[in-house]
């Protein structure tokens, strides 16, 4: 290799070095330029919740014809046809209205909204015959609940209605509910036995607890005496109940200084036997009141 070309190789490459270094230079030098941007595209502008409430409104009343909420002069702003008096298209309807009324004599009846109807067809998934089965069935089952449920009804609305309503007349109710529930259990073309059994289940752990507080009271009211109760051992057992009670009523009232021996204790007992049986000889007097009896 010669001295020329080593020479010539050196001036090369120096040159290129020297290019480099001025094209980095003025890149340094050169001001910053943002690249240049698409232009935007504005989004189309979407009503206010406010332009809705005011287009649902003006479906529902009449009030909205005699306003303009679209004036080009008055865009926020609510403008009264027939005087061009502006109001804010926040303004409720109620005021709208008023001015209508005192400005100009119009009134507007109130909205009267009206259930939209589907317009498609029913359709039952229970063949026609199936259906008439159903049916049937459902109107029996709740006839026979109704009737269950009958007494119930009437005892509630006697009770509600005497005007001198007592203990017996308790008695007189439990009694012809569980005789209406024993018959329809009784009735073998009668459907719903399980559901009369359950209630009489239940009515029957309240007799229990009636029976026995409303024996005396029975007895003494003169609407009823012993009609409540069977004639043998149940009428038997009243009469001894009311004789115990009033015969131990008598000797707890006698003076704690005066003598009782057995003869005098035996003759009370006889005489408050008598009175009772002297009361219970009377006829049953249901017009009687009891209270002032």
């Amino acid at each position: 290799m010669s001295d020329y070309e080593f020479y010539y190789d050196e001036y090369q490459e120096s040159e290129y070095n020297e290019e480099e270094n001025e094209t980095t230079d003025n890149e340094r030098n050169k001001p910053f330029q943002e690249p240049p941007q698409e232009p935007s595209q504005e989004p189309p502008q979407e009503h206010s919740q406010e332009e809705d409430n005011l287009k649902k409104a003006k479906t529902y009343s009449d009030t909205w014809q005699y306003f303009n909420t679209w004036d080009p002069q008055h865009p926020t702003k609510v403008v009264c046809k027939k005087c061009n008096h502006t109001y804010s298209k926040s303004t409720g309807i109620s005021t709208l209205k008023e001015h209508l009324k005192k400005v100009h004599g119009i009134v507007i009846d109130k909205i009267k909204k009206t259930q939209t109807k589907l317009n498609f067809p029913r359709v039952d998934p229970w063949p026609k015959k199936d259906m008439l089965v159903r049916d049937q069935a459902l109107v029996e089952w709740i006839t026979e609940t109704m009737i269950i449920l009958e007494p119930l009804e009437r005892a509630t609305v006697y009770l509600s209605a005497a005007q001198y309503p007592t203990i017996a007349d308790i008695r007189f109710v439990f009694l012809g509910i569980l005789e209406h529930l024993e018959s329809i259990i009784g009735d073998n073309d009668f459907e719903q036995k399980e559901l009369a059994s359950s209630v009489n289940q239940k009515i029957g752990e309240y007799w229990n607890i009636i029976n026995q507080q409303t024996l005396v009271s029975t007895v003494l009211d003169p609407r009823y005496k012993l009609s409540l109760f069977e004639v043998g051992a149940s009428a038997a057992e009243a009469v001894s109940a009311v004789t115990s009670l009033l015969a131990n009523y008598h000797h707890v009232t006698i003076p704690e200084n005066r003598d009782v021996d057995e003869t005098s204790s035996v003759s009370s007992v006889s005489n408050v036997s008598d009175e009772l049986d002297r009361y219970l000889a009377l006829q049953v007097d249901e017009n009687v009141k009891p209270l002032l009896w």
